[in-house]
């Protein structure tokens, strides 16, 4: 397993080879959602230009509760991981960024937690799956060096990948991320909060400063579940910033049909802008004009968010695979100034 690293204007870039995977970084990363959409539409998810492809959980707490639930969830995700073998695949949970309880309905909801017990469930889930990588969530301060020596001796060598909440303790978040190149890992993952300069919340901007002044690590950095902008600029150019290699949006199982006269977005360049029957961008799938293209599929799928979705993804890796020509780390900074 390989992964090279080199900066070129400040900027992190390189290529992966693990499990047998090849791909270049920085990258737009795709998920289970994605791979969905071109199934339905009958096009090739290689138009994504992505080698990373991360599969959604959306209801962790069920997963460890109900073994009918969690059979059936075993079947369709190793039913994916075999059906795509040329991506590099990684579990996502979704819904797990908070640790405060919320109410709904009237009823308080319990966010989903990380013990020991958890994760363990975790781990064997993934083994289940098939997944090359194994990730283990770490996001809470409590017996961190106990219960990584722990999951250390249930993962086999070469594919152990710890996952890192950004907002926890810097101490603790700098433990993890030195074990891990201690260890020789190939990949690090990250929760995909917002980085932010919250005085409230000062471990956050901490660990990324961090992971941004160990810029020559030859380690993947990636993070999941990541909102798609802030302030309508594309999260993933921010998290770029601090020095992540690979993005995922987070998605919703619910939300593949915009509302009723809801305005489309499309991204152009790194901003999130309109998408009118006058915006000059082209749909990769079917080479007409997009808003065009995503009218064709209202009609005839429903769907008229897989040819933005897919364009947004595609456009967004062919810019990543020349940003270290068209931009300087001071550059960037500028946007991430004007977004935080």
């Amino acid at each position: 397993m390989t992964v090279a690293i080199k900066i070129e204007n400040g900027l992190r870039r390189g290529s992966f080879d693990i499990a047998g995977i090849r791909g270049t970084v920085p990258a737009q990363a795709i998920t289970s959602t994605n791979l969905r959409h071109a199934e339905d539409a009958g096009f090739d998810p290689a138009l994504f230009k992505a080698r990373v492809a991360v599969i959604n959980e959306f209801d962790p707490k069920k997963l460890v509760r109900d073994p009918v639930y969690e059979r059936r969830r075993i079947r369709a995700i190793s039913k994916t991981i075999r059906r795509y073998p040329e991506y590099l695949f990684l579990l996502a949970l979704q819904g797990v960024k908070t640790n405060v309880p919320r109410k709904k309905s009237g009823k308080i909801i319990h966010p989903f937690q990380f013990t020991r017990n958890n994760n363990d469930f975790l781990i064997a889930f993934q083994q289940k799956c098939g997944f090359q990588l194994i990730r283990v969530f770490f996001n809470y301060e409590h017996n961190v060096h106990e219960d990584y020596r722990h999951y250390r001796n249930l993962v086999p060598n070469g594919r152990f990948v710890a996952s890192l909440d950004e907002n926890m303790p810097f101490k603790h978040f700098k433990w993890l991320y030195l074990e891990s190149l201690r260890r020789s890992d190939e990949v690090i993952t990250f929760f995909g909060h917002n980085p932010s300069r919250n005085r409230r919340n000062p471990d956050n901007m901490r660990n990324l400063t961090f992971l941004s002044e160990r810029e020559s690590d030859n380690i993947l950095r990636l993070t999941t579940s990541t909102e798609k902008h802030i302030k309508k600029t594309v999260s993933s150019i921010i998290h770029h910033y601090f020095g992540i290699d690979v993005c995922s949006f987070s998605t919703s199982r619910w939300r593949d049909q915009p509302a009723k006269n809801h305005t489309m977005v499309v991204l152009d360049h790194f901003r999130y802008v309109a998408l009118l029957p006058t915006t000059a961008r082209r749909c990769v799938i079917t080479g007409k004009n997009l808003y065009r293209s995503a009218k064709e599929f209202g009609l005839s799928l429903g769907r008229p968010s897989i040819p933005v979705s897919t364009h947004d993804i595609a456009h967004l890796n062919e810019q990543f695979s020349t940003l270290h020509k068209t931009h300087t780390r001071k550059s960037l900074g500028s946007i991430v100034d004007e977004s935080l």
